[in-house]
């Protein structure tokens, strides 16, 4: 019996390649929809807003970096906002 071909790390590359550009234009999909809400929901907005973020965050770790980065760049001009 011939052995059985083992799948190639390139294809499992591949595929987290092609699931992580599904899940970043899913998700800016539903970012489109909920920025598109009509203003009376802006609590539901804001919610889901929030999850899509932490999704983000969630799938690129490296963006928590940047994030980081950015709140502490951010902080001292919003403490000195009156």
């Amino acid at each position: 019996m011939p052995p059985r071909k083992r799948p190639s790390a390139q294809s499992g590359s591949v595929a987290a390649g092609l699931e992580a550009v599904l899940t970043v234009t899913l998700l800016v999909l539903l970012i489109a929809v909920v920025l598109g809400l009509p203003v009376g929901i802006v609590y539901i907005s804001s919610k889901g807003l929030i999850f899509l973020v932490e999704a983000l965050l969630h799938t690129f770790p490296q963006l928590r970096l940047a994030a980081s980065r950015l709140h502490s760049l951010a902080t001292p001009w919003l403490a000195s906002s009156p």
